[in-house]
């Protein structure tokens, strides 16, 4: 993501990718040979099972956002470590970061919560929950949580997390469950699919997926997000490229092609097996 991006250069620093790609019905991520001062890797989408990166000599800031609630993850060397709570459910702002040798040395932060950036996101979270029972047809929320990003984007820095918050991630395990159950429902329905391929066929025992990630063949991904979305379900990709990705030519693929396919608490297998129906729905079409 861009986001993640952008510290490195506004710090004077160059920024290069290691690739990852699919082979083999897995994720390969490829070690790059040139000596760095700084290596970010991250988790992804909380489903182990892939080739761990074999770096060396190098200060490793870990992101574990997607792996926040799995459990026996490959096991990466990390001197620093950091996960957002806001993917996994309504936190409208809070994270955790943490260091392998003695404690940060933390300034003072700022005596009130990004309130603007935080009552966006809390209207967009209700919003949202109104629009998915069926109370409102309006989508207001997604320009919400638009203008929510944009702000955050310009003024991020020395906030404490809000009390609410840091109570909502609190109760995020409790979800591990049904995560896991409509994931299953998602991956053995679309093992014969002749459009989708999932990233990761199969989940392991601690694996608590933030999405169920596919690739879609034939150049369809647009379209096929597209057909979701006519129908009520809205499936993001990861991730958008942007002007400050530089991205190694055998990884490309995966920016082109990946489809996040939703299966959070806010779901059930219904819902879950109504995704699989459009999609085979759509693939009947094509």
């Amino acid at each position: 993501c861009h986001t993640m991006i952008e510290p490195f250069i506004r710090h004077g620093l160059k920024v290069d990718f290691y690739p990852v790609v699919f082979e083999n019905k897995s994720l390969h991520i490829r070690t790059i040979n040139i000596k760095h001062d700084v290596t970010l890797v991250l988790d992804y989408f909380g489903f182990n099972g892939y080739a761990p990166l074999n770096i060396s000599d190098t200060i490793v800031i870990r992101d574990l956002t997607h792996s926040l609630l799995s459990e026996n993850l490959q096991q990466q060397k990390s001197d620093y470590c950091f996960a957002s709570f806001r993917k996994w459910g309504a936190v409208a702002g809070a994270a955790v970061a943490c260091k392998s040798e003695r404690k940060f040395r933390v300034g003072a932060c700022l005596p009130a919560t990004n309130e603007k950036y935080i009552s966006l996101r809390k209207r967009a979270y209700a919003l949202k929950s109104s629009y998915i029972n069926g109370e409102i047809t309006d989508k207001h929320f997604l320009e919400l949580f638009n203008r929510a990003e944009e702000l955050l984007e310009k003024d991020y820095a020395d906030y404490p997390a809000d009390n609410e918050s840091i109570i909502t991630a609190a109760t995020l395990m409790n979800h591990s469950k049904t995560r896991r159950e409509n994931a299953a429902v998602l991956l053995n329905n679309l093992s014969e699919s002749r459009i989708v391929t999932p990233l990761f066929p199969k989940m392991r025992q601690g694996d608590v997926p933030l999405f169920v990630p596919v690739l879609v063949n034939g150049g369809r991904r647009d379209a096929l997000k597209k057909y979701l979305i006519e129908n009520g379900v809205y499936c993001p990709t990861h991730w958008p490229l942007s002007d400050l990705h530089n991205i190694p030519s055998d990884a490309k693929g995966l920016y082109e092609q990946e489809l996040s396919l939703i299966c959070d608490q806010r779901y059930t297998a219904d819902d879950m097996k109504r995704i699989v129906s459009l999609i085979t729905e759509f693939e009947n079409r094509e």
